[in-house]
């Protein structure tokens, strides 16, 4: 995919290095990192963050920052270590169904064709790119929910130190434990999964074969100091 040099305002991609030999030709894309030898392309950080942006609430910005870009690199890196330990049969594209009601919910494929365009994006890679992240959770909650046990000392425990202050700062009536039970229960069971997703995600990046060949300017619109090239 060709792609043409970022314009004023936009993250702007520097190598570490410069390269040493002046070659010629098209830039057709940049590795920006490496991660167990599959690299990440300078084109899918962009992809990711414009994603970012139009996935945020109260967020109307329609212009990268380098810190936009900064930030996707080191999420698409996550990512990358969690899409490297599902199985190759786990779906990318988001099934039909979910698809058809998220459409509906974003007021029909019109309106959402019309915002996508806003991000440089399109219908079907948000498809992807949603699907993707459908996927992670999936495999996530089917790795570590059937690990996590909420007890009824936890559970006792959550209503008399969190929820019983709250409600008193906050000048309103307890409920009786029976009756939050459920909500507490949700409550720590996400707080747990939390847990282990995250010392799980620092056990393979601490394993992992990663190199960051370039980085994002500090400054908003800092000036590529090279281009590290794909020819042909």
């Amino acid at each position: 995919m060709l792609l043409a040099t970022a314009a004023a305002g936009q993250c702007r991609f520097q190598p570490w290095r410069r390269s040493r030999t002046r070659t010629h030709g098209k830039t057709l894309d940049r590795i920006v990192a490496v991660v167990n030898r599959q690299p990440i392309l300078d084109s899918q950080v962009r992809e990711a963050a414009w994603y970012r942006l139009f996935s945020t609430p109260n967020e109307h910005r329609f212009v990268l920052h380098n810190l936009d870009c900064r930030a996707t690199l080191h999420h698409l890196i996550m990512e990358r270590l969690i899409a490297q330990a599902m199985p190759n049969s786990a779906h990318r594209l988001l099934p039909a169904p979910q698809w058809q009601a998220w459409v509906r919910q974003m007021g029909g494929m019109k309106h959402l064709q019309a915002q996508a365009r806003k991000y440089h994006l399109t219908a079907g890679r948000l498809r992807r790119l949603i699907g993707r992240q459908y996927a992670m959770i999936r495999f996530m909650d089917g790795r570590f929910n059937p690990q996590i046990h909420i007890s009824a000392v936890s559970e006792r425990n959550y209503y008399q130190q969190i929820y019983l202050p709250m409600c008193r700062r906050k000048h309103e009536p307890a409920a009786v434990l029976p009756r939050v039970r459920p909500l507490i229960r949700v409550i720590l069971r996400q707080q747990a999964l939390g847990r282990k997703e995250q010392a799980w995600i620092l056990y393979l990046r601490h394993h992992a074969r990663v190199r960051i060949l370039g980085h994002y300017g500090d400054g908003r619109t800092a000036r590529p100091r090279g281009r590290a090239r794909i020819h042909g």
